[in-house]
């Protein structure tokens, strides 16, 4: 089996907020974003975080969540071949590949990385006849779900702005349990026993 993997807030953590915040002397934090487009927030600080998007000094030292790893690693184990799809700003298509490729391929924690401009990632999905896509953002889940395509959210305290999505299957994060969740079909149990109440 393969599957799509979102980068962003799915594989490396994007403090975005908290990193602007700090900047301008404020006191956000990723859990008050409530919309994709940060609308909840001051035209300025919505322009700054815009600017960071487009700062690949600061997108491509972003850092793996610490649970990402080891859960690459399984899936190689497991035979489940990993393709790494981002979609940001353009001006920074090349230094992001050559960080995806630095961060998953030369380590061999991927199978492939992928840049893209589209809005969803469908063509990638069907290319690599892949059997889940796993992303943060709703509209991409949701775009997967209307193509027929399975996808799982991750959603937790922090992605309050996909709380509105579609998608039943949410996990927290990318991690062992949603791994072995997807191999045997035990999604609900899974989450369950781990998570409780909490997703």
């Amino acid at each position: 089996m393969n599957i799509v993997v979102d980068l962003d807030n799915t594989l490396v953590d994007l403090p975005v907020v908290e990193d602007v915040s700090r900047e301008m002397g404020l006191n956000y934090k990723s859990s008050d974003v409530v919309s994709w487009g940060y609308l909840e927030f001051p035209e300025e600080f919505r322009k700054r975080i815009y600017e960071k998007f487009a700062d690949s000094e600061y997108m491509c030292t972003l850092k793996m969540y610490p649970w990402v790893e080891n859960t690459l690693k399984l899936c190689r184990e497991l035979e489940i071949g990993v393709i790494i799809a981002t979609r940001r700003n353009p001006e920074i298509k090349d230094r992001s590949l050559k960080f995806m490729n630095e961060m998953f391929l030369e380590r061999r924690l991927a199978d492939r990385t992928i840049f893209t401009t589209n809005p969803d990632k469908n063509d990638i999905i069907k290319h690599f006849w892949a059997g889940y896509l796993i992303d943060d953002n709703p509209h991409t889940v949701d775009a997967a779900l209307d193509a027929g395509h399975g996808a799982v959210l991750i959603s937790n305290k922090d992605t309050k702005y996909n709380y509105g999505s579609r998608c039943s299957f949410r996990l927290p994060r990318f991690d062992y349990y949603m791994i072995h969740a997807l191999l045997n079909d035990r999604y609900y149990n899974v989450k369950r026993k781990i998570y409780g109440d909490a997703v």
